[in-house]
């Protein structure tokens, strides 16, 4: 969770950075070159996710019923599609973050079910806390 707590963080106090993205990847569309480098930025924020991901799937009781890299692909394009929301709509993006949160939760409870196990509830409500 403390990866999506630090992009919570970026979406909120540095939206420049989401704005350089958006500029940059409009711009790669009519350029090949811009293109490829793009293409590689967006590999690695989603290999450091699927890397979190990969972690915090191999300390649940069952695996996930989603593949590891489309999970990841998943959370970063929910990320990178709050911020550029934000950008555009100027709006705070705190709440977005926290429903992503509960969206990851819920791979940590189907897994738990999947092994006919009880969900760690009480743990997982602490980890939605604000902090």
């Amino acid at each position: 969770m403390a990866a999506l707590d630090a992009a919570a963080d970026r979406c909120a106090h540095h939206p420049e950075l989401w704005r350089a993205l958006l500029d940059v990847s409009m711009l790669s569309l009519s350029h090949p070159a811009l293109q490829a480098r793009c293409q590689e930025l967006r590999t690695r924020f989603a290999s450091g996710i699927e890397a979190e991901v990969r972690g915090a799937l191999g300390r649940l009781p069952a695996y996930s019923l989603v593949a590891p890299r489309d999970l990841a692909g998943a959370i970063g394009a929910a990320i990178e599609g709050a911020a550029v929301a934000a950008l555009v709509g100027g709006r705070d993006t705190t709440s977005w973050m926290r429903a992503l949160t509960v969206m990851v939760l819920s791979v940590v409870v189907t897994a738990y079910v999947t092994a006919g196990q009880e969900p760690p509830v009480a743990r997982l409500a602490q980890l939605l806390r604000p902090r």
